[in-house]
């Protein structure tokens, strides 16, 4: 199996999940009237300017993938970003432009050239597998007419189906014909035959693995990432959208009783719909709203045409500026710009989390863990000045160098998008908090 699908579907592995995907200029105008436009990124550079270090961006992921020639590769890539430094930059650094650095990383995806990967699924029902260790795992996906790279990025949605039905039923029944399908790319795996392994066994790489094969090919939009399905799917996408909180610009449950053992405070950026729930959905809705969280809606008569106006302005908040984190039996372990190691359930573990980029601050309060890695981006602060870092009370200043290095080490791991970058990082100790003592 291709190793990007593996870094990107691999849940376990402490990577931002699904993060491969990326948008580029064609984002400025909405593949159809019925999705929502949303503000431009702010590129400083022409798409010319930045063609030399994109393609050797794309020739170092080739040989990060094939393990061949790694080290002329990126040499090659290190060389063009420090010629686009130098001349067309004048002194100026292409890290501290993290929209210009997100473009570079969609046109190293090459959306274009793997169109004819895709051609002969666009406007039905594709079957495909992908395989990782010698497990294979089957998946459908639909892609909408008229589908071209140019014109995405595209929004997606990860679909998941009631107990015992296909991935290629699934789509035909509920999503053909539907708005959901003139405007949007469809995944849905096949998940296993024991409902109990679906959140925490075999059914969470089904899911990821089956997505990390579509986003190299399909021109998906990572911040128009939802995830969503019918009864038992329904409750298992609220579920893993809890764990996963940092990937998602929205969750649903169509037909479906979510919310038992889900965290609100987790979703707070992660507007959640439920149709057709029952007293798991109510108590659910009870509890986030008891926390402050109003992004929870209920709508029992929601079809698939209502869902997929539901999900049409849902975009992700890429560096979200306040943030909490209950960890669960085993994820969440973080946000998009912090993380820490898994905790026990039932811990009593919680993080507090915010940046303020008119003082340069990012404030933490934790209980129940000892250490946490924060991640930086001029999109959150600005690097070009101390950073103020204040951890339960105890405060320290840092300048940090953005760093080549590290981002091309976060790209390998799937830490960053086109909508997410990040350029530094650094450990901190956690102090216990008074009330701990």
């Amino acid at each position: 199996m291709n190793s990007r699908i593996q870094r990107l579907a691999l849940p376990f592995a402490g990577a931002v999940l699904l993060g491969s995907a990326v948008f580029g200029s064609a984002r400025l105008a909405p593949v159809s009237e019925t999705v929502a436009p949303r503000p431009a990124p702010e590129r400083r550079l022409k798409d010319n300017q930045l063609k030399k270090v994109s393609a050797a961006m794309a020739a170092w992921l080739t040989a990060v993938d094939t393990n061949k020639d790694r080290g002329k590769a990126e040499d090659k890539l290190r060389g063009e970003v420090e010629k686009l430094n130098k001349k067309t930059l004048k002194g100026g650094d292409i890290l501290a432009l993290p929209e210009d650095l997100g473009y570079v990383v969609f046109q190293a995806n090459d959306y274009k050239k793997k169109e004819k990967l895709v051609k002969k699924g666009i406007g039905k029902v594709m079957s495909e597998t992908v395989e990782r260790n010698g497990v294979t795992v089957e998946y459908a996906v639909w892609t909408p007419n008229g589908y071209s790279s140019k014109n995405g990025p595209y929004p997606t949605v990860v679909t998941i189906p009631e107990e015992g039905q296909s991935p290629e039923e699934h789509i035909s029944q509920y999503w053909m014909g539907s708005k959901l399908a003139e405007t949007s790319i469809v995944v849905c795996p096949k998940m296993p035959g024991n409902s109990k392994e679906w959140v925490n066994g075999a059914g969470l790489p089904a899911i990821f693995y089956a997505f990390g094969a579509v986003q190299l090919k399909w021109a998906v939009d990572p911040d128009r990432v939802c995830i969503g399905g019918r009864g038992l799917g329904g409750e298992t996408a609220v579920m893993i959208a809890n764990m996963f909180p940092k990937r998602f610009a929205a969750a649903f449950g169509w037909a479906a009783d979510p919310g038992d053992g889900v965290e609100p405070l987790n979703l707070k950026h992660v507007p959640v719909m439920v149709s057709g729930g029952g007293k798991n959905a109510s108590e659910f809705q009870s509890r986030a709203k008891e926390a402050g969280v109003e992004s929870i809606e209920m709508d029992g008569d929601a079809d698939a045409n209502a869902i997929a106006d539901w999900l049409a302005d849902k975009i992700r908040v890429a560096y979200p500026e306040e943030v909490t984190v209950i960890p669960g039996r085993t994820f969440p372990t973080g946000t998009s710009w912090f993380y820490f190691s898994p905790v026990a359930e039932g811990s009593g573990a919680r993080v507090d989390g915010s940046f303020d980029r008119e003082t340069n601050t990012v404030s933490i309060t934790a209980k129940g863990i000892t250490e946490l890695n924060l991640l930086f981006s001029d999109a959150m602060l600005d690097l070009s000045q101390p950073v103020k870092v204040v951890v339960n009370g105890v405060e320290s200043v840092d300048k940090f160098d953005r760093s080549i290095n590290q981002f091309l080490g976060f790209v390998e791991s799937t830490r960053v998008d086109a909508s997410r970058i990040f350029v530094a990082s650094k450990r901190y100790s956690v102090p216990s908090l008074e009330e701990d003592n």
